[in-house]
């Protein structure tokens, strides 16, 4: 066996102990990963950490966009109409950080089946039913993009009502309705949330200044692009985001369409339990879809996947 000077082994234990530094900073790097892929979002003040989360804002916005254009063109197979858009999304993100020193990716990872309901909202019955057994998503709402766009609203004497019923209660309990009207200037909304009991009941009304198209987007809180507390959680912090209260599964309905001009869409979850009574008018979509995003900037890298459900409202 060949024996070490004194000046071989200390430098046998400089090379070990830079070989361990190296491993103890790869598994520090490793580390600090982990934590940036879960708890970026509350580390804003750390260098690089706004990029990172201004290009997964974008990268989401970007995808709800392919996740609309894809059941609006492509009904017959809109899941493989999102991957060739998200490829594209991924591509366009990938050449504009590569200018900025950083690098990102956004890969599909999931998706879950939902039906798009659109059309006139006027049609033969003055009442009708668009969704029966609309179930949630867990942790989630089951409809989104419920939207009207109409240049004549009704006035306040019959005015169109959007209803979310419990499918397992009778009557108004465990229900949610908005009324919808037009005065002279002004949009007008209700929202009614029963439930069980009279003492759990909330009302909230909202206005906003009308539009030569009216547009009510429901489950987006939205009324001619301005909050409508309505539709959403008001200043005191009772819910009326759509369909709140009404339980796990639920029908909706409109009522008084007779004369209301314009059209209307949505999209609801889909799990095979879904009936669409007008089925003229729906099409096979993608409900929500999951993305794997993934940003590689000079001072902090970032992976986490990002659930995109455009138009959803809080559960």
């Amino acid at each position: 066996m060949a024996h070490l000077s004194d000046d071989s082994r200390g430098q046998l234990l400089l090379v070990a102990g830079l070989a361990l530094a190296l491993v103890f900073i790869g598994l520090a790097l490793v580390v600090n990963s982990a934590i940036f892929t879960e708890n970026l979002a509350s580390r804003g003040e750390t260098a690089g950490a706004d990029g990172a989360l201004a290009a997964r804002a974008a990268t989401e916005a970007n995808a709800g966009t392919a996740i609309r254009q894809a059941n609006y063109y492509n009904p017959s197979a809109p899941v493989d109409a999102f991957n060739r858009s998200l490829r594209n999304v991924s591509t366009q993100t990938e050449a504009l950080s590569a200018t900025s020193g950083t690098l990102s990716n956004v890969t599909y990872v999931d998706h879950r089946n939902g039906k798009r309901v659109s059309g006139a909202i006027d049609r033969a019955d003055n009442d009708y039913t668009v969704a029966d057994g609309a179930e949630r998503v867990p942790g989630a709402n089951g409809t989104r993009g419920l939207v009207f766009n109409s240049s004549d609203l009704p006035d306040e004497s019959t005015p169109l009502v959007v209803m979310a019923n419990d499918t397992t209660v009778t009557g108004d309990r465990n229900s949610w309705r908005a009324r919808i009207w037009e005065t002279s200037g002004e949009v007008h909304i209700k929202t009614f949330r029963n439930g069980t009991t009279a003492s759990e009941n909330r009302t909230e009304h909202c206005t906003v200044p009308s539009s030569a198209a009216n547009r009510i987007e429901v489950t987006a809180g939205l009324v001619n692009g301005q909050p409508c507390d309505a539709l959403r959680r008001n200043d005191s912090g009772a819910n009326f985001w759509f369909g709140n209260g009404a339980g796990d599964e639920y029908d909706i309905e409109f009522k008084n369409t007779n004369g209301v001009s314009g059209e209307f869409e949505m999209v609801a979850y889909s799990d095979g339990g879904l009936s669409i009574p007008l089925t003229t008018l729906s099409d096979d979509a993608i409900y929500d879809a999951e993305v794997r995003f993934v940003y590689d900037g000079p001072d902090v890298w970032y992976n986490t996947t990002v659930r995109v459900a455009p138009g959803e409202p809080d559960a």
